[in-house]
């Protein structure tokens, strides 16, 4: 029996990668979660496979559930019914996998050798690891908000919406004794609810 090995890279970062072998026989779903166990992601989400060209062009898709679309509308393919050998035949070497469609994270999946299945190995097995994969955890958007929007630089005088210059800003109309508590609001006691 054959082996494929795959090269598993995020989108746009070549330098980090996870290189999984899996037997001809195995399923998509199989390598699913190998992926997801190689990257340390936690599983839960939808996912979805794309057959692909060198450029990363998505093609036919194959879903990690049934997502009880008509026959007549799309191909329709399911992760624990397709082997990896159905894409070997057919000579496609790339894909395009889709983790949680929310995130969007994106890796691209290239298969780099065929090999004879080492007898009493079990695959999926990852040979080969290069990267830290940070897209699973909770406090990188807060993290990478914090970095991006980070307004506690330790100058307020630049800081255009600091609570000083916010409250030194602040003068609706030119009232210099502007309040809430001024004739210009109407009470709610005086109206009829």
């Amino acid at each position: 029996m054959k082996t494929y090995t795959y090269r598993v890279c995020p989108e746009n970062e070549d330098a980090i990668y996870r290189d999984i072998i899996i037997k001809e026989d195995q399923s998509f779903e199989e390598l699913h979660y190998a992926i997801l166990d190689a990257f340390e992601i936690n599983p839960g989400e939808m996912a979805s496979f794309f057959l692909s060209d060198e450029t990363w062009n998505k093609g036919v898709e194959i879903t990690l559930f049934d997502m009880a679309v008509k026959e007549h509308e799309v191909v329709h393919l399911i992760m624990n019914e397709v082997p990896v050998s159905k894409t070997a035949k057919e000579k496609v070497d790339h894909l395009v996998y889709v983790y949680d469609f929310l995130l969007y994270k994106t890796f691209h999946v290239t298969k780099t050798a065929e090999a004879k299945a080492v007898k009493d190995e079990l695959y999926p097995l990852c040979i080969a690891s290069a990267g830290a994969f940070l897209g699973d955890d909770d406090d990188d958007f807060a993290s990478e908000f914090e970095d991006t929007y980070d307004s506690d630089n330790g100058d307020d005088d630049d800081d255009a919406f600091s609570k000083n210059s916010f409250d030194d800003d602040f003068n609706p109309e030119g009232d210099d004794d502007f309040s809430f508590e001024s004739d210009q609001f109407d009470n709610i006691d005086d109206h009829d609810l």
